[in-house]
């Protein structure tokens, strides 16, 4: 019963662009982040709980590019909270959810 998802994706902005988009689509969301790199290319944080899933623990990787930022978002239940059957797809949804989100910000 896989439930950790993972999206990667490509950005033309600097990283440190995609650092601030990052925490404002968190600071929107209202996802509670836990931890974050000294140079902000490493963030962490655990979305709100939903009616229909637990808390996901998330980290969002920010790799300089020569055209701009590769992002990779992963993200699981939380440990300790139950896993369903459907946890897989729902957190792969969840984690487009959150790229197309953090793209949005970009705009």
């Amino acid at each position: 019963m896989a439930s950790r998802a993972r999206n990667e994706f490509d950005v033309p902005a600097s990283p440190a662009a995609v650092t601030d988009a990052v925490q404002r689509v968190v600071h929107d969301q209202g996802h509670r982040p836990v931890g974050q790199s000294p140079d902000g290319l490493q963030l962490a944080f655990v979305t709100k709980k939903t009616a229909f899933t637990w808390e996901l623990e998330t980290s969002v990787l920010i790799t300089p590019t020569p055209q701009g930022s590769h992002v990779t978002i992963d993200l699981d239940t939380q440990p300790g909270r139950p896993k369903a059957l459907l946890d897989g797809r729902k957190n792969k949804k969840a984690a487009q959810r959150l790229a197309d989100e953090i793209q949005a910000a970009l705009a």
